[in-house]
């Protein structure tokens, strides 16, 4: 895996456009990658990053291949990228975040087939931070790691259209804290490959520092 750390030029009109659409946004950073017919991207994931001493939008990107970011056009300085390459054992402590789009799927009676089988409810948000918090200890059961600590901030509403499609919309919330691995083999593949919806949209992205 490969991270790579865009700053964009908001003099760019483009730029403009894709930090108030996730979906261009999505558009703007794939021209960085293969085309399908050349092997296609791969697995990327990306986040948009506060950061309160650069005055231009930061990027952070994860990627399974080596970006080519001169493709863009669209960059304030030229990106660092860097091999990810992460070891990890059973009881490791690490800081963590996570930018995500905690929902869940109905079931009950609307989700029963006409041969009276259950199948897939609707997906819905979950609103609230104890909801939240829950969806996420949830996650870590299903993906190797258990909660320590965590804080929930930078909750919203992203608004996204595709060019001549209908407007999407998907709940954004940031994680930020500590956890402990349970099963590494489980985390690395959550790492590699994200952790719910929407990572079109700029979710699912877990991040981990050594504590």
């Amino acid at each position: 895996m490969y991270l790579s750390r865009v700053i964009l030029n908001l003099e760019h009109l483009d730029v403009r456009r894709a930090l108030g659409n996730p979906y261009l946004l999505h558009q703007l950073l794939w021209r960085a990658f293969p085309h399908r017919e050349e092997g296609g991207a791969g697995r990327v994931l990306f986040r948009v990053e506060e950061q309160r001493s650069i005055p231009a939008p930061v990027v952070l990107v994860q990627s399974d291949f080596v970006p080519d970011w001169s493709a863009l056009g669209t960059l304030k300085t030229a990106a660092a990228n860097r091999e990810f390459n992460p070891q990890l054992a059973p009881g490791q402590r690490l800081r963590f975040r996570l930018r995500a789009n905690p929902t869940k799927r109905l079931s009950g009676e609307h989700a029963v087939d006409e041969n009276g089988k259950m199948k897939d409810g609707p997906r819905v948000q979950l609103f609230g931070e104890e909801n939240q918090l829950d969806w996420l200890q949830r996650q870590g059961e299903r993906h190797g790691f258990e909660l320590l600590d965590c804080r929930v901030s930078g909750v919203e509403t992203q608004r996204s259209r595709k060019r001549e499609g209908a407007e999407m919309r998907h709940q954004a919330v940031t994680f930020d804290g500590l956890l402990r691995v349970t099963d590494p083999a489980a985390f690395l593949a959550a790492l590699q490959s994200g952790i719910g919806p929407a990572k079109g949209f700029g979710c699912g992205l877990l991040s981990v520092a050594r504590v």
